[in-house]
């Protein structure tokens, strides 16, 4: 099953009480909070959750096949995300209920 912003909002509102304008702004601002710190060059970690970094990429080459000719990826930043101790838990509980059938 696939959650999107819009699911998020409406645990929220179910689960926390929230009404669905103030988690529609609470998810908004979040979300916001976390790309502003990315932009400004900020490593943004959440215990438990994870972190989000930046991780600096070579220059490669490679061949075009469709002409053939040699070209060059320049170097770059790429965002990882390292999953923290929380969520390698959660995944690994998921994991267990698939594997036992009760998912």
């Amino acid at each position: 099953m696939n959650i999107n912003k819009s699911d998020l909002i409406n645990q929220l509102k179910e689960q926390y009480g929230y009404t669905k304008t103030s988690s529609s702004e609470f998810l908004d601002d979040v979300l916001e909070l976390i790309m502003n710190n990315l932009e400004n060059g900020n490593t943004v970690s959440l215990h438990g959750f994870g972190s989000f970094d930046y991780v600096k990429r070579s220059a490669k080459q490679f061949r075009d096949v469709r002409t053939g000719e040699i070209r060059e990826i320049p170097e770059h930043w790429n965002l990882k995300f390292k999953p923290g101790r929380n969520l390698n838990i959660a995944v690994k509980k998921w994991q267990d209920n698939v594997e036992r059938g009760l998912i």
